[in-house]
C-alpha cells in the first residue's frame, strides 16, 4: 500500500532524529548519487565502506528496523 508523502512531510522524517539515523541518511545520499535512484544494497555497502561477502548485510538489517 503506497502513500504519498508531501515534501514537508518527508523532510520532517529525515530531521527527526528518533526516525532518521545518520546511516539512514548516508544510505539515501549514496542512492541518490546512483544514476536513476537506484543500486543494489551490495553496492551501497561497498561506498559506505562495508567489506567482505555481505557488504550490504548491515544495509539489509537496517531497512528492516
Amino acid at each position: 500500500m503506497a502513500t504519498d508523502l508531501t515534501k514537508t512531510q518527508w523532510t520532517g522524517i529525515l530531521l527527526n532524529e528518533e526516525l532518521t539515523t545518520e546511516l539512514d541518511l548516508s544510505i539515501f545520499r549514496t542512492l541518490y548519487s546512483f544514476e536513476g535512484h537506484k543500486a543494489f544494497a551490495s553496492q551501497v555497502g561497498v561506498i559506505l565502506g562495508y567489506k567482505g561477502k555481505s557488504p550490504h548485510g548491515a544495509l539489509n538489517l537496517e531497512m528492516k528496523l
